[in-house]
């Protein structure tokens, strides 16, 4: 009877053991699936926007620049 309640006791905590890796699994591939989804392409468009915004800055800093250089010469 000892031995039936080992196996017993050591098959429910393997099982237990197995549904919490399970549910742990889930869980990271909803939020891996998340990432890859939703804010991979929402930090990607971010990037772009931000990238733009800051060539039109360092153009319009060359274009200072310039006009400056200029106003001096005459």
């Amino acid at each position: 009877a000892r031995a039936a309640v080992e196996a017993a006791l050591s098959t429910a905590v393997a099982t237990t053991a197995l549904r919490v890796i399970q549910a742990e699994m889930a869980s990271t591939r909803r939020t891996l699936r998340a990432v890859e989804q939703r804010w991979i392409p929402r930090l990607s468009s971010a990037l772009a926007l931000v990238r733009l915004e800051l060539e039109e800055l360092e153009h319009a800093e060359g274009v200072r620049h310039r006009w400056a250089a200029q106003q001096q010469r005459l």
